[in-house]
C-alpha cells in the first residue's frame, strides 16, 4: 500500500511573490464565487446542472473577453477552485440524502475566511525551498524533512522522488497555499 506525506510549513516569500499569491488566491476566490452565481443562475433558469468541467470550459471561453486577467495567474488555481465548488455541492446533496444538516456552498469573501488556493503540477521541494508553477522557488522558513525510504544510492527512486548527487529534491503531487493572520503557509502533499 503506497501512503503519501503531507508537511505544512511557513513560507518566506519575498514582495513580489507576496503580490503574486495574493492574485493566485484571488483567482481562486473570484472563480469559486463565479461558479456558484453560474450553477445557481442556471439551476434557477432551466433546471440544469453544471459540474466542475462545464464551468471550467465556460470560464476558458470567457477567458479571453471579460476576464483576460486571469491569464496572470496560474490556471490550476481557478480549476481547483471549481473541483472545490463541486466537492461542496456533493457534500450538501450526500447530507440531505441521508438527513444530515450541511450548509448549502457560501460565497467567499476576501475579508473573511482564509484566502487558499491549490496548484497541482510540477511542484519540486528542496531542502529550504518549493517551487510553484507561475511563481518559482518560494523560500521556506523552516526546512522540510523528507526522506527516501529503503533506498539506496543503486536503486532507482519512485517517479515523484529523486535524489541528485549530495542536494536532494522531492516532486510533490499538490500544494495547496493559505494566509492566516498575514503569514503564508504551504501544505506539500504526495512526498
Amino acid at each position: 500500500m503506497l501512503t503519501y506525506r503531507s508537511y505544512r510549513t511557513e513560507l518566506d516569500p519575498t514582495s513580489h511573490q507576496r503580490v503574486l499569491l495574493a492574485r493566485l488566491c484571488g483567482a481562486a476566490r473570484f472563480a469559486y464565487n463565479w461558479g456558484l452565481a453560474r450553477r445557481i443562475e442556471a439551476y434557477q433558469s432551466d433546471r440544469t446542472v453544471l459540474t466542475s468541467i462545464d464551468l471550467h470550459r465556460e470560464l476558458n471561453a470567457l477567458k479571453r473577453t471579460d476576464f483576460p486577467w486571469l491569464y496572470e495567474v496560474s490556471k490550476c488555481a481557478p480549476h481547483e477552485a471549481l473541483r472545490d465548488l463541486d466537492q461542496a455541492f456533493s457534500l450538501f446533496f450526500r447530507g440531505l440524502k441521508s438527513g444530515r444538516r450541511v450548509g448549502f456552498p457560501r460565497f467567499k469573501r476576501r475579508k473573511l475566511g482564509r484566502a487558499t488556493f491549490r496548484l497541482n503540477g510540477v511542484i519540486r521541494v528542496f531542502a529550504r525551498q518549493i517551487q510553484l508553477p507561475r511563481l518559482g522557488k518560494l523560500r521556506l522558513k523552516e526546512g522540510v524533512i523528507y526522506r527516501l525510504p529503503g533506498r539506496t544510492s543503486s536503486q532507482p527512486p519512485s517517479l515523484r522522488r529523486a535524489v541528485a548527487g549530495s542536494s536532494r529534491c522531492a516532486f510533490a503531487k499538490t500544494s495547496s497555499c493559505r494566509r492566516t493572520s498575514g503569514q503564508p503557509s504551504a501544505l506539500i502533499s504526495g512526498l
